[in-house]
């Protein structure tokens, strides 16, 4: 296995840990605070925001890597 691809791995694993955790993290918080689920478009929207800064995180990867 290449080095390029051993990192790259790395990266998608932590990646996609960030997005899952994090949303998990933040739902279960909602809950914890509101003492009910919260909506679907509430939870919509956390899943985007903690996809989103695992997006960046790759993206950033790729320009600091070969930019």
């Amino acid at each position: 296995m290449s080095e390029q691809f051993h990192d790259l791995s790395i990266l998608v694993v932590i990646d996609v840990g960030v997005a899952l955790m994090g949303s998990a993290l933040a739902i279960g918080w909602l809950r914890t605070t509101q003492g009910e689920w919260p909506d679907r478009d509430t939870m919509q929207g956390i899943v985007k925001i903690f996809s989103g800064i695992a997006a960046v995180g790759f993206i950033s990867y790729f320009l600091f890597k070969y930019g």
